[in-house]
């Protein structure tokens, strides 16, 4: 009886799933085609699979939480949902962080040095958005994150310390080219 409610779950899921993917993401895509930017689209193929794949994940983590597993299947299965899990969010955030960039250059008009360095900040933010999302998959899989966290720290102050003259000019720069002092 438990595998047939989980069977019906995940079926009903399912149906809820694609409700909202024809009517919401629909309804959104109509919108969107109306607009005079593209970036309105685009943000919006950016949010839609990761959306739909986490609707799809959750509705399967939610279905076999229920069942009564081996120790070691439902181990893996937690594993597996919270590594995509993570996965998704950080692909998420990062195409988040991409669109804001896209439309703050937007915004500035046609400026080739601030297309640049926005082209250069990108994938410095990403990095630490994938080293945040690491250390979150490491914390729920049990292991004892206060070491990492605090070695990152500590590697940071490193490498300031080390590169301190480099990256005052870098943030003098960047704050030169987004504030238009002059």
């Amino acid at each position: 009886s438990d595998y047939l409610l989980a069977i019906a779950t995940f079926l009903i899921a399912l149906i809820v799933i694609r409700i909202i993917k024809s009517i919401v993401i629909g309804r959104l895509k109509k919108w969107a085609r109306q607009t005079a930017t593209r970036l309105d689209d685009r943000l919006l193929s950016f949010i839609e699979q990761p959306t739909i794949l986490v609707l799809y994940l959750g509705s399967f983590y939610i279905t076999v939480d229920n069942l009564t597993l081996h120790p070691i299947l439902r181990q893996s299965i937690n594993i597996v949902c919270i590594g995509t899990g993570t996965v998704l969010v950080i692909q998420f955030l990062g195409s988040l962080v991409e669109y804001g960039a896209k439309l703050y250059l937007l915004k500035q008009g046609d400026a080739p040095a601030m297309e640049q360095t926005l082209n250069a900040i990108i994938p410095a933010i990403k990095v630490v958005v994938w080293v945040g999302g690491l250390v979150f998959v490491l914390d729920n899989l049990g292991f004892d994150i206060s070491a990492v966290v605090t070695g990152l720290g500590i590697g940071g102050i490193a490498v300031a310390l080390a590169a301190q003259g480099i990256l005052g000019d870098l943030f003098s720069y960047a704050s030169i080219l987004l504030d238009r002092p002059f």
